[in-house]
């Protein structure tokens, strides 16, 4: 690929702001994860304050050759990333609206998050929640994405259970929504 990432490789993907709140957790979970498991690269795709201390942080764990630091990067490549991603997790201590995880299930990439603080349950299928842990409980998130990189299956039944569900997050569904809103809301200001 152009990221030269092995054809073998499984890829986990942090695609996010990068600032201490929201990634953190980071190098104990890429930690926690290669030692179980040395066939995983991480692309980190984002920019933020907090991005060149969690680089050091990784780096300082000896994982530079696993990790892959690629910016920030325009919305129109975000498939591309997702398309050579395995699993996309979410770090955040707090989450209101994150339309990453409608991207990646979009993408059909299964996700491993935090409930952010509690949202992310709000607009996620319940099918799905046993992979979405508390805040207070992030560093199950390592288990569960090994859980899914070892069983094939669980990307299947991932892709099922989102398939119909993210359709409801559509631009002509949401659209008539968010004009009513908009329409509603100018009536009362006038």
């Amino acid at each position: 690929t152009k990221l030269n990432i092995p054809i073998k490789e499984k890829v986990v993907l942090y695609l996010h702001k990068m600032e201490k709140g929201r990634c953190q957790y980071l190098p104990e979970i890429v930690d926690k994860i290669l030692k179980k498991r040395k066939d995983v690269t991480f692309l980190f795709v984002g920019d933020g304050y907090y991005r060149e201390e969690l680089k050091e942080r990784i780096f300082a764990l000896g994982f530079k050759e696993k990790t892959k630091f690629l910016g920030a990067i325009p919305n129109y490549k975000v498939p591309e990333i997702f398309a050579v991603s395995d699993v996309y997790i979410v770090t955040s201590i707090f989450e209101a609206f994150s339309r990453v995880h409608l991207e990646a299930m979009a993408m059909g990439v299964p996700f491993v998050s935090t409930d952010g603080g509690g949202p992310v349950l709000s607009y996620t299928p319940h099918q799905w929640h046993s992979y979405i842990v508390p805040v207070k409980n992030i560093m199950k998130i390592p288990d569960l994405v090994l859980k899914i990189l070892d069983n094939p299956d669980i990307r299947k039944d991932y892709q099922n259970i989102v398939a119909n569900f993210i359709k409801k997050y559509d631009e002509n569904a949401v659209l008539p929504i968010f004009l009513e809103k908009i329409c509603n809301y100018n009536l009362l200001k006038k």
